[in-house]
């Protein structure tokens, strides 16, 4: 039987403090990730990907 392919999805929201947010799944790569603030991607500069983390340079803003 074969499996569908599935995309693996969370969402966080921002408190003005934390940059660094957990995934629940694997990633290797941030080439694999779409990362969005307020359904608009932000600059791949502004984040990494570090110990299953994604890690921003400033935090995103309170409710976003």
């Amino acid at each position: 039987m074969a499996v569908p392919e599935q995309t693996p999805y969370i969402e966080h929201t921002g408190n003005g403090a934390t940059t660094s947010f957990a995934l629940k799944f694997q990633c290797e790569s941030k080439d694999h990730l779409i990362v969005l603030v307020d359904d608009i991607e932000p600059p791949i500069e502004t984040w990494s990907l570090i110990d299953g983390k994604v890690v921003f340079t400033t935090a995103p803003a309170t409710g976003k």
